[in-house]
């Protein structure tokens, strides 16, 4: 099954845009209010929305597979939470290990920033678990 974003250029962007619009935010924020120059507030921001976006357009698939199962609710429950612990724990490590080698000046805001991108990936999984399974749905109806 093609991807649902992928079957025309509409979707495409419409999945992309939200993406800008968080990464801008961030930068915003970053260079405005925490005093981060603007070269490393875009990098920060690219490296880890850009790698987020990648992994979400790769989510489909598990998370279809896991709504399609015949399995029980818990079993699906543990399912789902071992993809979003693996996929936050992957998208925290891989920009960890980017920014900190890019940016070795900012280790310390990097170390000190893991706890609430954690928790901000969790529910950026979330979100887009949601979306699919709207997708999925509506899609069926």
């Amino acid at each position: 099954m093609l991807h649902p974003f992928f079957k025309n250029y509409k979707s495409t962007l419409l999945y992309f845009f939200p993406w800008l619009v968080l990464g801008a935010g961030q930068v915003y924020l970053m260079a405005r209010f925490y005093s981060f120059s603007l070269e490393y507030a875009i990098n920060d921001s690219l490296i880890n929305y850009g790698f987020y976006a990648i992994i979400g357009l790769g989510l489909w698939y598990p998370i279809r597979f896991i709504y399609l199962s015949d399995s029980n609710h818990i079993s699906r429950l543990i399912n789902f939470l071992g993809l979003g612990a693996g996929t936050v724990v992957l998208w925290v490590a891989v920009s960890f290990l980017v920014l900190k080698n890019l940016f070795p000046v900012n280790v310390d805001y990097i170390q000190l920033s893991l706890p609430v991108k954690s928790i901000a990936g969790f529910f950026i999984f979330l979100i887009i678990t949601l979306i699919y399974y709207l997708i999925i749905y509506f899609s069926n109806l």
